[in-house]
């Protein structure tokens, strides 16, 4: 993957490009400019390729929606739901806290992969 987009972390024009392309392809599978200009970054290398597998379309289901935290930030938590700054609480029907994103490894670890000596490549 990335000798075919390794430019994109070196070279600002190749990451604009890049950027164009994913904002392109993420605007094809979610329905609704202000939906899409929320799930935009804006920072420069912040815009991930990201394996879809089934997460754009989830995003388009009546009950989905999306909040751009840079505009209005969480300020706490209540019982009824996520606060923020604009006063705002949102109400889920559950909120995952992650710490961390396996964006490479977690991909191969799901896989069974084995090296020499039958030594899989989650255990190595």
């Amino acid at each position: 993957m990335f000798r075919g987009v390794s430019e994109t972390t070196t070279k600002k024009g190749a990451n604009e490009a890049a950027c164009e392309f994913i904002c392109k392809k993420r605007g094809e599978m979610v329905k609704g400019p202000i939906k899409v200009q929320k799930l935009t970054a804006r920072d420069p290398y912040a815009r991930r390729l990201l394996r879809d597998g089934g997460y754009y379309k989830q995003l388009n289901r009546e009950n989905v929606s999306t909040v751009d935290l840079k505009d209005t930030p969480i300020v706490g938590v209540t019982p009824q739901g996520i606060k923020t700054s604009g006063g705002i609480v949102h109400e889920p029907g559950i909120i995952i806290l992650a710490a961390g994103l396996e964006a490479i490894e977690g991909s191969y670890a799901m896989l069974d992969i084995k090296g020499r000596k039958e030594v899989s490549l989650k255990d190595y």
